[in-house]
């Protein structure tokens, strides 16, 4: 009998029906996938015409059975249900048949980058599972920017056709598969439309493709390829690795992509339709090179197959990789190298990074452009080394600069220490300290795939500092062979490393010599006995000496931190202070003893001795010994003083203000006076020398310091009216008239001046607190020149300022943070231990003062508090105001103490009293309520908040 002939769409019909592997290994076309879409469509339009049939008559049936055993109904809905399975099974071959488009190349695009010889036929296919972003690949190759986009990619693809370095940077093997992006980053063109169209198409995901010296670029149009992170599942997303989906079982309806599939489905999809794709690539194209026997052509998607030549790189998720010994990122790497910054120390920097309107306020200002500041001088370089500097508290460097408007070259200062990005998340590398980096670390960080995605921020500067570092050494080369040659020639033993310690002992010599290059320090007989010593001292004896240190700091009842080599080769000492030469006022201690020594030929002595911070790094000493433990106590102790001896400056500035305060607010006698206006008018003198407008000097007198977190400020007690101060102290009318005098004489008008200043001189004779930056300075009784960073104390929340100084003192305490530490000169406190400016300034209280005190109590509105009955306390902020003193508990009565915050005020009068209470509470109403606990006889109460 002959075989029946089948005509096409039979044949469409049964592939359809079956497995994707039968399909593809009979042989497809693109003509057969899109008959057999059709007769899927055809199939599903046939169901679902006998869907609308089966309902139409579904009514009429069921109204004339009606009274018939309930089964014919449920029969009419199972035979629906049928063929909505039918139309849905219908739809989804319809849609996984198109899948196979993938197979055939249909919208497949194929880029030929590179031509060769192929890769041996033993090499299996691998797939690597990262996908790699191309401008962070090309960026260890090439120095690129932050334009790099999709409009770039062809630089991208020469340097890959031209450049085998580069190929096996990004091909781990010679035949491999691999997923690539243009960009992670966003991409700001400009405009919301452009952002919109140019960033999807940075986001276009597309297939490298490697086959030994040919590679080739793969673009797919199907949307979970563009969306894909990763080329295979990982261990995380998937139990079964990719190799677990065996290509002989995935039918049509497995391939179909629906909005409705979960997420777990969507990962599954991608990867099948991935496969097959790859399938078809093989098969049409031959892309991949011969790496399998030619009779199992027709299994790629064979399980076993895949186990046998592929090979699954797990280059993101890890699995079956080593574990990477450099566990130190990025982050860690530049805070350890900028931890040896100090004064000497030499830094890279990236000036259009580093300079802004905060660190080098000579050469950028702000504005209202993009970046938010424009430079008026431009640096000569965008990146130079220079050498670092102590300006007062901060480390700062200096750079070349030409002025736009003069073309003008100066030196512009540049503070590193003010320093932090000043556009959050667009920041470059700002500088580097070169006293502990080699090119040979830099280079490490710039070839490390996992770093890289932030290069942008790091690589260009780190491939400019190789190149600083690397010329460095070849220009240090002939200096490095005499120091070699001068120790082998000395006839002593050398250790293996002799070379390192050579480049330590270089790289110590120049920290400690404020960055002098190494040619200009060989020049000298002392550079070359300096480092020579330091060679002497590492290779000869070390650990002898460190043991009679020990042994010579032990003797002395002290703890030695820390024992080395400084720049000039005599040994270091670092040694923890006793507890009795502890200074302990206002913070805990913070500095220790470093001791330089001089050795004989069996002893040591001292030759200097300082009080330090200790330092956790220090490129100018090398370290011997150390005790970590005990040496971490103290280097991670941050003060606020800058120093030991800083803090000294300032204890003292204290003690000799308030000598100079003693006798401010009483009446001299005439010489005493005399003195005292001689003084005045010199600085008055010396205020109006230059300038348009009349001033007149300040006085303001240190007393005390207030330590704030990390912020340190002075407490001085003064006034801006000195010329009123002077007036009020004055014990005679030919005093005043001479004082008088002596102020209008600059004055163009004297006759108003003369009336302005007697109109004002009661009310502004007192004295007032202020604060001042915490750093030491020259004091004088009368300041010419106004300090900057000069503030009223509290002054956003005392109206009126009390006469009374020791109640000025009161007020201020009450308003200290709780967090904040006060320290008030010994010389302005009584027996008692209390302030005493009233007494030292012989301050006697005016017309009008009679003084009251004021106690506020406030608890948190939101949590019920509950008196000693049990009672609902609706009390929740008030003040108490009398002539009295009482104690919280007494003003409390039955309400519980620990419930409420508790300060205390004094104020001259009742009135000045009530004004403080309403400047401090705009909103105050009076309110009384006869449920409310009364206070005690003779004291007034305002209450600001009470719960209902």
């Amino acid at each position: 009998m002959l075989p029946a002939v089948r005509n096409a769409e039979d044949v469409a019909v049964t592939m359809a029906l079956g497995t994707v592997q039968n399909a593809l290994s009979q042989g497809i076309s693109e003509a057969q996938v899109s008959l057999m879409a059709k007769v899927a469509e055809r199939e599903g339009k046939i169901a679902g015409a006998v869907a609308n049939i089966i309902t139409s008559r579904t009514g009429a049936i069921t109204r004339a059975l009606e009274k018939m055993h309930p089964y014919y109904a449920e029969l009419a809905a199972a035979k629906l249900a049928g063929t909505q399975e039918g139309i849905e099974q219908a739809s989804k071959i319809q849609a996984g048949v198109l899948t196979l488009e993938l197979f055939v190349g249909k919208n497949v695009t194929v880029v030929d980058v590179a031509e060769g010889e192929p890769a041996d036929s033993s090499i299996p296919l691998t797939l690597c599972q990262k996908k790699l972003v191309v401008d962070e690949e090309f960026s260890a190759w090439s120095d690129i920017d932050e334009h790099f986009d999709f409009r770039s990619l062809s630089a991208f693809l020469k340097a890959l056709k031209d450049n085998q370095g580069l190929v096996e940077q990004i091909f781990p093997t010679e035949r491999c598969v691999l997923v690539m992006v243009t960009t992670r980053r966003f991409i700001d063109y400009g405009d919301t439309w452009a952002n919109a169209e140019n960033n999807e198409k940075n986001s276009i995901v597309f297939l490298m493709v490697r086959n030994g010296q040919n590679i080739k670029q793969i673009y797919s149009p199907v949307e979970s390829h563009l969306g894909a992170s990763r080329l295979f599942p990982s261990e995380d997303e998937q139990q079964g690795h990719f190799r677990g989906f065996d290509g002989t079982t995935i039918k049509f309806e497995d391939v179909a992509y629906t909005d409705r599939l979960k997420a777990h489905d969507l990962m599954a999809l991608h990867y099948r339709r991935l496969l097959i794709m790859l399938f078809g690539l093989d098969q049409r194209l031959a892309l991949f090179g011969q790496f399998y026997p030619q009779h199992e052509k027709a299994n790629f998607l064979n399980l076993s197959f895949q186990e046998r030549y592929f090979h699954f790189l797990h280059d993101e998720d890890g699995t079956g990789l080593l574990a990477s010994p450099d566990s130190q990122t990025l982050d860690e790497f530049i805070s350890e190298k900028n931890s040896y910054i100090q004064p000497g120390s030499r830094l890279l920097c990236n000036w259009r990074e580093l300079m802004t309107p905060r660190t080098a306020p000579g050469a950028v200002k702000e504005d209202s452009g993009y970046s938010g500041y424009s430079f008026i001088a431009d640096p000569e370089d965008n990146v130079s080394a220079a050498v670092v500097y102590r300006q007062g508290d901060t480390l700062a460097v200096d750079v070349a600069v030409k002025r736009f408007s003069t073309d003008k070259m100066f030196n512009c200062k540049v503070n590193v220490s003010a320093y932090s990005p000043w556009r959050r998340g667009e920041a470059e590398l700002a500088y580097l300290c070169l006293d502990a980096v080699g090119p040979e670390e830099l280079t490490r960080f710039i070839q490390q795939r996992k770093f890289r995605s932030n290069h942008l921020f790091y690589i260009r500067f780190f491939k400019a500092a190789i190149k600083f570092l690397e010329q460095e050494r070849e220009n240090e080369l002939p200096h490095r062979q005499y120091l070699l040659a001068a120790m082998q020639d000395s006839g002593m033993h050398l250790p293996g490393n002799i070379q390192e310690l050579i480049h330590q002992c270089i790289a110590s010599w120049k920290t400690g010599n404020r960055g002098v290059s190494l040619a200009v320090g060989m020049s000298t007989e002392k550079g070359r006995q300096a480092l020579l010593n330091q060679l002497y001292r590492l290779t000869q004896g070390a650990s002898e000496m460190v043991s009679v240190i020990q042994e010579h700091v032990a003797a002395s009842g002290s703890q030695l931190l820390r024992a080395g080599v400084n720049s000039s080769g005599n040994y270091v000492a670092f040694i923890a202070p006793k507890p009795y030469e502890c200074d302990n006022r206002l913070e805990a201690h913070a500095w220790v003893h470093r001791v330089v020594y001089a050795t004989g030929k069996r002893n040591i002595r001292e030759t200097g001795r300082s009080w330090v911070s200790m330092p956790e790094r220090s490129a100018s000493e090398i370290t011997l010994w150390e005790d970590e433990e005990q040496s971490r106590k103290w280097y991670s102790v941050t003060p606020v003083f800058s120093s030991w001896t800083e803090k000294q400056k300032l204890f003292e500035m204290c003690e000799k203000g308030a000598g100079l305060l003693k006798g401010a607010m009483g009446t001299p006698d005439d010489e005493e006076y005399g003195d005292l206006l001689e003084m005045w008018g010199d600085a008055y003198i010396a205020c109006n020398a230059s300038g348009e407008h009349v001033t007149t000097p300040d006085m303001f007198l240190p007393v005390g310091l207030i330590k704030s977190r990390k912020s340190l400020k002075l407490i001085a007690l003064g006034t801006c009216s000195t010329e009123h101060w002077m007036y009020a102290r004055a014990g005679d009318d030919d005093s005043r008239e001479l004082l008088l005098e002596l102020y209008t004489s600059w004055y163009e008008y004297p006759d108003k001046a003369r009336a302005r200043l007697l109109s004002m001189a009661e009310k502004n004779s007192g004295l007032r607190f202020v604060l001042l930056e915490g750093k030491s300075r020259k004091l004088e009784r009368f300041a010419v020149k106004r300090p900057e960073e000069i503030v009223n104390w509290h002054a956003g929340n005392l109206k009126e300022i009390p006469t009374m100084l020791n109640d000025q003192w009161a007020c201020h305490m009450a308003m200290v943070s709780q967090n904040d530490k006060v320290y008030l000169t010994p010389d302005l406190l009584d027996d008692d231990g209390l302030p005493n400016f009233n007494g030292v300034t012989r301050q006697v209280p005016g017309e009008g003062y009679q003084p009251v005190n004021v106690y506020e109590f406030e608890s948190d509105y939101f949590n019920a508090v509950y008196d000693a009955d049990g009672k609902k306390v609706a009390l929740c902020h008030w003040y108490d105001v009398t002539d009295n003193s009482y104690s919280a508990e007494e003003l409390i009565g039955n309400m519980p103490h620990n419930a409420f915050k508790f300060l205390q005020y004094r104020l001259d009068n009742i009135e000045q009293a009530e004004a403080f209470i309403k400047y401090r509470n705009r909103n105050y109403q009076p309110r009384e309520n006869a449920d409310w606990p009364e206070p005690p006889e003779g004291v007034k109460r305002y209450v600001i908040r009470a719960r209902s």
